[in-house]
């Protein structure tokens, strides 16, 4: 039986972390994406969130969500047990890139058309960031940047070259 070598969207066996200047970039390996989605005739309730308040969770259309937390399998088990037939869930892990960046807000005047000043703690927006489509989240006074993992070299670079900027 083979070994199999878990890689990083960035082709690395470990995270990459990248300090230019006041920025931090940091790729987030450890995290885990599900999404939900409302099934058909169910209605959403908040209280239903109140129940999952230790997960980092976002909008991306009525009636679904994306929900984030640390890669192990009670998490999705978690939402399954609250949501139970009221939603479905797919892993979305290995289809997005997470880089947490840190650093002035100026950087993403220089990637995107979001104003980040008025991006509200745990809100998310959806943008784009050098043509990919992404995710961008105020999170713990830092932003998170969800891409494509099919383009995360090139998201990467972006974020590297924007910071290089400043």
């Amino acid at each position: 039986m083979s070994d199999f070598l878990h890689l990083t969207a960035l082709g690395r066996t470990d995270p990459h972390v990248e300090r230019i200047g006041a920025v931090t970039i940091a790729e987030r390996f450890s995290l885990s994406i599900v999404s939900i989605s409302l099934r058909r005739g169910v209605v959403h309730h908040d209280e239903i969130w109140d129940e999952l308040s230790t997960i980092s969770k976002f909008q991306t259309r009525p009636g679904q969500w994306f929900a984030i937390g640390e890669y192990d399998v009670s998490f999705s088990n978690s939402a399954k047990a609250v949501f139970g037939a009221r939603a479905t869930f797919t892993d979305q892990t290995d289809a997005w890139v997470i880089f947490d960046v840190a650093g002035p807000d100026t950087l993403f005047e220089k990637l995107c058309n979001v104003d980040v000043r008025k991006l509200e703690e745990g809100a998310a927006v959806r943008t784009v960031i050098a043509y990919i489509g992404c995710f961008l989240l105020r999170a713990n006074g830092s932003f998170r940047v969800l891409g494509e993992r099919s383009m995360a070299q090139s998201l990467h670079h972006s974020l590297t070259r924007a910071a290089r900027s400043l």
